[in-house]
Formats: C-alpha cells, sequence, structure tokens
C-alpha cells in the first residue's frame, strides 16, 4: 500500500466542452445586488479553482452555467491504494455490460424469475375471505348483526346508471343507529365500516336529544377510490412488494413510470435502494394501496418489467439492503504503452491487489452528476438557504435550450431579479405548451408549474414540490463531497498502511471509538472509518476533524446545525468506512471481435433460455480484450471506484459511449 510520499493528484486541463456538457462553477451573475463569488476551497493537494464569467443573452442579462465536465477532482476524489500501472478499458460501453443485483438485509440475491401474477392471485381470495373471518370474529361494541346486516345490504346495492352520474346519494340510503358515548368505541367502528365495507362510509352526529348518532351511507361514484375496492386489508397485505428489472432509468424515474401507469403518487412506493441509470438493475420495490393485478396489468415502457409479486407488512426504506451484487464487463483493454507485463500478468496483479487490500471508498460520480450542475452545489445552497440559488441551479440544465433563446412562443425572455423563471408570463407560456425537451415526469417541469399558478415569490414553496428523496439527495451530497475531500486528504498525508492516533474505528461490537496508542496496533485501515458531517457522530481526534471544520466554515455552514429549514431536523451524519474489499470477487480474460456482442445475460434472458454467442473471435476482424468482473459490495459502495482502482483511470473518463 502506499505510504506518505504519494504524488499530489490535481485536475487535468479542462478539456473542450461538449455542447451538452454543463459544470459546477463559473455561474454567472449580474444582479443589481452583487453576488458573492462562489469559491469552493478543498484542503491541499486539490486543486479547486471557481471562477465567475459575465454572460449576456440576447434579451437581457440571464445567468449560465460553463459548459465543462465534472471531474473526480471537484468531487474530491483524488487518491487511490496502490500507485501501480494500471491498464486502457472503457466501462459501460454497452448498458448490458453493467448488471446490477440488489442483496437483501438477510444476504439473497434479488432476481427477476416470473412475470407471472398467478402464484398470488389465490392467495388475494384467500386473504379477503380470512380477512372478512377475522373480522366477524371482533365484532365492534355497537354494532349488532341487524345493523351489520343492513349495512351490507347497503353495500352490495348495484347503483343505476343516472345514480353513478350524481354526486349525492340518495337520504334512504343509509343506516342509521346510537353510537357508544366513547369517542374510541366510535373511532373503532368507523374504522371497520371502511376497512370491510368497501362502497360505504360512516359518519356521526348529535341529535336533538344530545345522543350521538352514527349515519352509514353509500359512497358517491366520483368519490370512491378504486384501491379500497381492491387492495387486501390484513396487516400482512397491506404492502405489494415485487421485483423491478430497469434498463436504462434511473430508480426515480422508473418508479414515476410505474406511478403513472397505475394512477398511483411515487410517495405511495418504496425502495431500499437507488440503482444506476446506466446498467441493468433488479431490485425490491413496495407499493402501497395497490394489488398485484394492478401492477401486473401496468403498460409500462420498453425497458421495465415487473414480476415476483409478493405482499408484505412493511413498507422498504432507504437502507434495508446488504448491498449489491455487481456483473460487469471491462471492454477494449489494452497495456499502457510503458507497462512492462504482458497483458493477463497486468489483470491479474491489479485484481489481486484490489482483492487484498480494496479500494478507497469514495462517494462516486454518480452521487454527483458527471454532466450536469452536481448535486453538491445545490445541496450546499439548500443547507444555505438560498432558496433562489437552489432553484436556478435545479432547473438551469434542463431549461439550458430555452435560455439560450431569445424568446419561446413569442414571450421575449428575459431576467427579474437575475433570474429567468421570475417572469410569470414566461412561466404560463411554458406551461401552456411545453417544450418538447421537457417531459412530465421531469420535477424541474413540477416547478416550473408551482411558478406558473402561485406566482414565482415562494421559491421555498417550490422546493417542497419536489419528492422529500429528492431534497435529501442534494443534501447528503454535500456531504458526499466533504467525506471525500477529507479523505483524500486524509490518504495523502498519511497513506493506508495503518490507522493513526485520534482515527475512528468500529470495533467488534460495532462500537465507533478513537484510537489511541493502547489499542493502534489491534486495527487496521479497513477497521477506520471517517463520519459524514452532522449532529449526531463523533468526529477524530486529529487532522481530519480540522479539515472537515475548514471546508464548511468556508460554505458559512454549521457542522452541528446542518438542515434544510428550520423545522426540519439537522442531518445526523454517518459513518464510512475508508477502504472497502469486494466479496466473492473473480475475474477472466474474455475475446470478442464485434463492439455489439453481448458478453452478459440479464434474468430476462435468462428467464428466456437465451445463449451467449461464442466468444471465438472473427478472423477477419479486429479480436479485442474484454474482462469480465463479478463482486459484492455493501450498501452505498461504488462498483466504478473499484474499477477506478483496477484501471487507474479516472471513472469519468473510463465509462465510454453507451451504445445500446
Amino acid at each position: 500500500m502506499n505510504g506518505k510520499d504519494n504524488t499530489d493528484i490535481v485536475c487535468p486541463p479542462a478539456k473542450i466542452p461538449r455542447t451538452d456538457e454543463t459544470v459546477i462553477d463559473g455561474f454567472v451573475s449580474n444582479d443589481s445586488v452583487e453576488k458573492k463569488q462562489q469559491n469552493i476551497m478543498p484542503p491541499a493537494p486539490i486543486s479547486l479553482n471557481t471562477q465567475n464569467e459575465s454572460s449576456t443573452s440576447m434579451a437581457g442579462f440571464i445567468r449560465k452555467s460553463v459548459a465543462t465536465k465534472v471531474r473526480e477532482c471537484d468531487v474530491g476524489i483524488a487518491e487511490f491504494v496502490h500507485k501501480s500501472t494500471g491498464f486502457k478499458a472503457i466501462l459501460k460501453e454497452r448498458i448490458a455490460d453493467f448488471l446490477v443485483h440488489e442483496i437483501d438485509s438477510t444476504g439473497n440475491v434479488v432476481r427477476l424469475t416470473t412475470t407471472s401474477m398467478n402464484d398470488i392471485v389465490e392467495d388475494d381470495v384467500n386473504v379477503k375471505e380470512s380477512a372478512d373471518a377475522e373480522s366477524d370474529a371482533d365484532i365492534p361494541r355497537g354494532l349488532t348483526e341487524d345493523i351489520i346486516s343492513k349495512i351490507g345490504l347497503l353495500n352490495s346495492k348495484k347503483l343505476s346508471n343516472d345514480e353513478k352520474n350524481q354526486s349525492e346519494i340518495l337520504k334512504d340510503e343509509e343506516v342509521i343507529f346510537v353510537a357508544p358515548t366513547e369517542r374510541d368505541a366510535r373511532a373503532t367502528i368507523h374504522q371497520f365500516i371502511r376497512r370491510r365495507y368497501a362502497h360505504c362510509d360512516s359518519t356521526t352526529a348529535s341529535n336533538s336529544d344530545g345522543d350521538s348518532l352514527i349515519t352509514v351511507h353509500r359512497k358517491s361514484a366520483k368519490g370512491r377510490k378504486h384501491w379500497r375496492n381492491q387492495t387486501p386489508s390484513t396487516p400482512q397485505t397491506k404492502y405489494v412488494m415485487f421485483h423491478m428489472h430497469k434498463f436504462n432509468f434511473s430508480t426515480q424515474d422508473a418508479i414515476n413510470r410505474i406511478a403513472n401507469a397505475t394512477r398511483l403518487k411515487p410517495k405511495a412506493f418504496g425502495v431500499a435502494g437507488m440503482k444506476d441509470k446506466r446498467g441493468v438493475t433488479v431490485q425490491r420495490i413496495t407499493c402501497h394501496r395497490s394489488t398485484v393485478k394492478q401492477l401486473h396489468n401496468a403498460k409500462l415502457p420498453p425497458g421495465l418489467v415487473l414480476g415476483n409479486f409478493s405482499y408484505s407488512p412493511a413498507q422498504l426504506n432507504l437502507g434495508d439492503i446488504w448491498g449489491n451484487k455487481f456483473q460487469i464487463i471491462l471492454r477494449k483493454c489494452d497495456l499502457n504503452s510503458n507497462d512492462k507485463l504482458n497483458f493477463e500478468s497486468r489483470i491479474n496483479v491489479n485484481f489481486n491487489d484490489l482483492k487484498n487490500d480494496g479500494f478507497i471508498n469514495y462517494f462516486g460520480m454518480q452521487r454527483f452528476g458527471c454532466y450536469s450542475t452536481p448535486t453538491h452545489v445545490v445541496g450546499k445552497a439548500l443547507l444555505q438557504r438560498d432558496w433562489n440559488e437552489a432553484i436556478d441551479l435545479i432547473i438551469r440544465d434542463k431549461f439550458q435550450p430555452l435560455i439560450d433563446s431569445s424568446s419561446y412562443n413569442d414571450v421575449k425572455i428575459s431576467s427579474i431579479e437575475g433570474y429567468w423563471w421570475k417572469d410569470k408570463e414566461l412561466l404560463e407560456s411554458i406551461v401552456t405548451n411545453k417544450p418538447s425537451f421537457i417531459s412530465k415526469y421531469d420535477f424541474e417541469f413540477h416547478i416550473v408549474e408551482y411558478f406558473a399558478k402561485h406566482g414565482p415569490t415562494n421559491p421555498l414553496g417550490a422546493l417542497q414540490q419536489l419528492p422529500r428523496n429528492q431534497l435529501l439527495l442534494y443534501q447528503h451530497a454535500y456531504q458526499a463531497y466533504v467525506w471525500n475531500t477529507v479523505v483524500s486528504k486524509r490518504i495523502n498525508s498519511y497513506g493506508t498502511s495503518s490507522a493513526i492516533k485520534g482515527d475512528l474505528l468500529r470495533n467488534a461490537a460495532n462500537d465507533v471509538v478513537h484510537v489511541d496508542e493502547s489499542i493502534l496496533d489491534s486495527f487496521s485501515i479497513e477497521d477506520v472509518v471517517i463520519p459524514l458531517p452532522g449532529a449526531d457522530v463523533k468526529f477524530p481526534n486529529n487532522e481530519c476533524y480540522h479539515w472537515m471544520l475548514e471546508l464548511l466554515h468556508e460554505d458559512k455552514l454549521n457542522i452541528n446545525n446542518l438542515r434544510f429549514r428550520d423545522c426540519d431536523k439537522p442531518l445526523s451524519g454517518d459513518y464510512r468506512n475508508i477502504i472497502v474489499k469486494p466479496k466473492e470477487l473473480q475475474w477472466s480474460i474474455l475475446t470478442y471481435s464485434d463492439s455489439t456482442q453481448q458478453l452478459l445475460l440479464t434474468d430476462l434472458d435468462i428467464m428466456e433460455d437465451r445463449q451467449l454467442p461464442t466468444q471465438l473471435p472473427d478472423l477477419e476482424g479486429d479480436v479485442l480484450s474484454a474482462v469480465k468482473v463479478e463482486f459484492s459490495l455493501p450498501s452505498s459502495s461504488y462498483a466504478t471506484m473499484a474499477m477506478r482502482e483496477v484501471t487507474k483511470r479516472e471513472s469519468t473518463t473510463l465509462c465510454g459511449v453507451v451504445s445500446d
């Protein structure tokens, strides 16, 4: 492992930008009120300079982003465990070269093995019958057999077409009876009726004598909720669980598509982890207030497949996962010109180093975004409570084509207080005639819709239109940026050979304790953790804590009070290992001649009994080399960072162009 004499790694010169690339720095403002220059200064040796440049649109002064690609050193990624020679390779040249299977908290690999609902239909019937049996055995006090019979008849009555079109139910379609005097007893009756009788509802009122009466009436066809007519109602069937197989969708985008197809809200769905867009991934999803049939019959876009349906008593939450199993193809592998080893030897040396010594557990570029305004910059604006800046950062890239024009639908694009989105007339025009480059699934569009309806005077209200998890993602990205930067400084200063005095580590009891001289030799660098800044964590008793304080002080943030709003709890923080070793690491060298040749089988391929084509190269074409890699990582560890360690190449250049 490397020692203290590591070479400083700094950002390479900026490349000529592509037209679709935006960047984190150089945010421009010609506001009447001068905004303070952004100057993010991580500790040496990381070089990260930012500057402000003026940009004037045809219609007025509008802030624009400078088209520069986000690089690893911009987000604190700078070091390697080993300084050995790497090799050339392309990761994700094809989307199907990157397969991810979730590993649940019990260690089971989540796979898609069936898309049928036949195995669960019988359970639906049995569940409803058992629910009725349980209800009959536990009828609330105050309900007699006669009352239950009348409610049952009312619930089963079929409405005529005329009645279905009415918004009110006739007065004689009611069951009225005297309610218990205790409030809890009345609440139990209401819950029983709403749970058991899908077409009925109940209310409590007092008569002229002061007695409490419960009135049970038919729901109007307009107000009836379709999920109540279908959803089994026992605690064991509160949620539908299924496996989602997705191709080139982010997890959030996939959920939005499923929610739209099933007429549910995205917040009805629960996930244990967020998966990459650029890959084929399989993970568990839970859904509240739905049925297997509703999800099975949903018309989804190509690339989204649901299966392995079941019922669950609990919703999945972020973190309900052990980790992920990866199958990866590194294509077009070749030696560097100065390498003294042959190809097979170089591959074996580097992968054995990864197996024995692991990799730096950086938050990968997926956490920050590679080609747009990085999420940690948005997170910093949220934590600084600069709502206007946060809004501008979030929607800028999506609406860049519009910003670059002088007008939209004959409405001049101009700046109000430095922000184009404060022009209500323009926003109304955008909502009325949605641009072709905007999707109804884009949360950026939801922000514009809010401003068009309510005016641009409440940016906090607009931010609250975003899913809570999305807002947390931005804030957690800022924590990740701080963590990456501190870890790079820690490794550059002290290497990865051992723990140092004042470090934090996890002991055998999984407690986080400080390292002192008495236990220094009993633990290795694999046990050392660095905290993400927050209110509920311990901090190292060494330079790492001071580096972290410097970063937050530079951004005018309090390490113990990182919160989006006053009413929110401060970010709690967490602990993260500096070094991670992949489990069950295997690798092999493949040859191929066609760049479109499939080298891995997805779960759908296996279900359809597809076979991989022969890997014997076409003698008429160029023979290319690839490395097939399989391993498992704990949650929140990035496979791209493991491949970065093996190839010794920046992950943003390692990832190739998607050709699927």
